[in-house]
């Protein structure tokens, strides 16, 4: 509930603020969708739910989704004072904070 009251909070912030919160998720994910398609191949053994998720995660078009997301930020974070970027910086640290506790909780 924390990590998602934060994301909220950012998004309320600033458009720019809730984007750069959301990039640990969004990278995460497509890199764990896009290691679990390599790992599982063509497998039919695993859940349909389960590849489901792996061939979301790892589509093409995610991809593409998620590099479009990333320039943008990137361009926006060009024209920013130093004291906005270091805000931006706290805010994706804190949002990787949140996003490895949530895996690190999925695991135990």
């Amino acid at each position: 509930a924390s990590y998602t009251d934060y994301l909220h909070q950012m998004s309320k912030t600033s458009t720019l603020c809730g984007l750069v919160a959301l990039v640990p998720c969004t990278l995460i994910y497509q890199k764990i969708g896009e290691h679990l398609k390599k790992r599982l191949g063509t497998s039919s053994n695993a859940n349909t739910s389960y590849l489901l998720w792996i061939e979301t995660y790892s589509s093409v078009e995610r991809r593409e989704r998620v590099e479009k997301m990333l320039s943008l930020v990137n361009r926006a974070v060009m024209i920013c004072s130093t004291q906005e970027i270091l805000q931006l910086e706290t805010i994706f640290q804190r949002a990787a904070q949140y996003e490895y506790e949530l895996w690190e909780e999925a695991g135990q």
